[in-house]
């Protein structure tokens, strides 16, 4: 009977739920436009890459080797597993990179990332499944092999970079005849580079003397760098088609728009009037601005009362425990505050009308780790204080040092991340009273419970785009604190997004500036991996500098 349902329901959707559903309707004009059939030129390409791999596999003594296939068959996720599991094994190196067929979120608009792009365009058949089974092999012996790890990783990195538009809509385009020419040079650039690291493994599978095992290094940056130079020439010309295109479906949509609302003006203003009521209700969130601030429980077990007064409390309390603490340290350890104030780099950070990251490493021979509050979370503390008080400013600070219990609410990177939320919620209603929170759904609030942290960094996303026109200053003290397990990967991820933030809050032009700010009482491990372009300022000893306090020195911020 349970058969007999199920084989009715499948026929009634597809017939049916275009009615009333467009997401179906839009899903079944999209598989209309299938892509082109391949050239002859790429046709054959593909056979003799087909043929190389499985000659490859046959021959290789490699027992993990024998599982690869390439009648077809692989899949989209089997690739996605194989190159999460070889990031996995470069995290615990202690080396990071991003993930190319994972984000942590679309930044300041729709985007999907190049190979995305590809899917939807490459020819129907066995296409897919071959360029798949070839890219799982060498994600796969990334995963296994140290010394190919890099290569590899870097290699396809290109593949990650986001093409602003939906790709929903690039089927629509297939049968372009630049772009069709274009996506097969990109397919046939990804099959060369994977034949060019499955030669490598071939070498050294057999124990060959040639310098590519003896000095895999040199030869591994030669490989690299032409494998990768190959790629990017391809994929930047793919991107290129790719845009072209939307831009003239950009420009069709804007023309008919135009041309239809020619026509229906008068109806439009009938339909404002009568159906106000309704549309105010339709845009209501799913939660307010209140609700948020429960939902990131960071308040302690059995808190009863406003949360916004409970939030601010909260906030107020750690500031102020880190100020009481950081007035009673000596005044030679006070002495590295004044150095960092009257340091260009901190100045040019400072004063700079331009979203940019500055990290500052502690090199005090004196610091104690047992020690809560160093000068540096002083320094933060003070930075908060008085930058919240300027016009069109907001402080967001984070002291990673005052959570290290695990059963406490702000312990971990998402304590870190709910923390931010929470304190940018707090300055969207001081400013806005009632902040629209409609992109939170029904989904988003569970995500949100669960403490899944790409769904946080989504929502620190969004509430920044409802900031408008002012400064952010974001302080994240002490990160060095989560830089271990089970913390770090998780903090690659979110250091990674909010560098990746703010170069988008600063290329969007909207008005917004966002100042990041991170700080350790001893050098980062990561912090070059995470912030490539940032300022960065090292503190000399406290032996070495003259000693001078802090406590009596006021920030000149209208300088």
């Amino acid at each position: 009977m349970a058969n007999q349902s199920q084989d009715l329901v499948q026929p009634w959707l597809e017939s049916k739920a275009p009615e009333y559903d467009p997401a179906w309707a839009w899903k079944q004009a999209m598989e209309k436009y299938t892509a082109p059939p391949p050239s002859e030129g790429l046709e054959s390409r593909k056979e003799r890459f087909r043929s190389f791999m499985q000659k490859f596999v046959r021959e290789c003594s490699d027992k993990d080797v024998k599982h690869a296939r390439f009648d077809g068959s692989t899949t989209w996720n089997e690739v996605q597993d194989h190159a999460t599991a070889a990031f996995d094994e470069y995290t615990r190196q202690g080396r990071s990179w991003r993930h190319p067929f994972r984000s942590t979120g679309r930044i300041f608009g729709t985007v999907a990332c190049r190979i995305e792009f590809l899917l939807k365009l490459v020819p129907s058949g066995d296409y897919l499944g071959v360029l798949c089974g070839g890219l799982s092999l060498v994600y796969d012996a990334a995963r296994r092999r140290k010394e190919i790890r890099e290569l590899i990783i870097k290699s396809f990195d290109s593949l990650s970079v986001h093409i602003k538009g939906s790709n929903s809509y690039i089927r629509m385009y297939a049968w372009n005849e630049n772009l069709r020419m274009k996506t097969e040079e990109f397919y046939i650039a990804i099959l060369e580079a994977i034949e060019g690291i499955t030669k490598w493994l071939q070498k050294s599978y057999m124990g060959s003397t040639l310098k590519s095992f003896f000095n895999p290094s040199d030869y591994g940056k030669d490989l690299e760098e032409k494998l990768t130079t190959n790629i990017q020439e391809k994929a930047d010309a793919f991107e290129d088609a790719v845009t072209l295109c939307l831009h003239d479906m950009t420009q069709m949509i804007h023309h008919n728009v135009l041309r239809v609302g020619q026509s229906v003006n008068g109806i439009a203003l009938t339909v404002q009037e009568t159906n106000s009521e309704t549309l105010a209700t339709a845009k209501a969130s799913v939660v307010s601005a209140a609700q948020l601030l429960s939902l990131l429980d960071l308040d302690p077990p059995g808190s009863n009362g406003n949360a916004f007064v409970l939030a601010m409390e909260r906030i107020q309390a750690e500031r102020d425990y880190v100020l009481f603490f950081g007035r009673s340290l000596e005044l030679c350890r006070q002495s590295g505050i004044s150095f960092i104030m009257n340091n260009g780099q901190f100045q040019e950070w400072f004063k700079s009308m331009q979203s940019q990251v500055l990290v500052i490493h502690g090199m005090d021979l004196d610091f104690n780790p047992s020690e809560i509050v160093s000068p540096l979370s002083y320094m933060c503390a003070l930075l908060a204080q008085n930058t919240t008080r300027l016009r069109h400013s907001y402080s967001l600070v984070h002291f990673c040092r005052l959570y290290t219990e695990p059963d406490h609410k702000s312990y971990s990177t998402n304590g870190l991340l709910r923390s931010l939320v929470s304190q940018l919620t707090l300055a969207l209603v001081s400013t806005q009273q009632n902040p629209d929170l409609s992109f939170i759904g029904p989904m988003e609030v569970e995500a949100i419970r669960a403490k899944d942290i790409q769904s946080l960094c989504r929502l620190f996303e969004e509430l920044l785009k409802r900031v408008g026109a002012g400064v952010i200053f974001c302080i994240l003290d002490a990160t060095s604190w989560l830089e271990c397990e089970p913390h770090v990967a998780d903090m690659h991820l979110v250091m990674q997004f909010l560098n990746s933030l703010v170069d988008a809050v600063g290329a969007s032009q909207t008005g917004l500036v966002i100042k990041l700010l991170v700080t350790n009482s001893t050098t980062s491990q990561f912090s070059m991996d995470w912030f490539p372009k940032a300022l960065e300022l090292c503190i000399p000893s406290s032996s070495l500098l003259e000693g001078q306090g802090f406590n009596m020195l006021l920030l000149d911020l209208a300088s």
